[in-house]
């Protein structure tokens, strides 16, 4: 399993609310970050509680990545690639 994109990519934004992940977030976030496990440096979220339950999960404490909150200056611009669990 691998990332591929067509422009280089280090950060990764999740957005959204931990509440609203809905089932099997886990087992989706685990290939998304085993895929980019060497790609993304930084993953972004909307606030703490999202880090913290991602921060948590398996996928992260097995690949050693950390969420953190996006700082205020952070632009989320279209053209962006969007990741959807839903």
């Amino acid at each position: 399993m691998y990332f591929l994109s067509p422009q280089e990519v280090n950060t990764l934004y999740i957005k959204g609310n931990a509440i609203d992940l809905g089932d099997n977030w886990g087992r989706e976030l685990y290939c998304l970050i085993e895929a980019g496990k060497d790609v993304f440096q930084t993953v972004y979220v909307d606030n703490e509680t999202m880090a913290q339950v991602l921060n948590n999960s398996q996928a992260f404490r097995q690949f050693n990545k950390k969420a953190i909150v996006k700082p205020a200056g952070f632009n989320n611009s279209a053209d962006n690639s969007i990741v959807s669990f839903e």
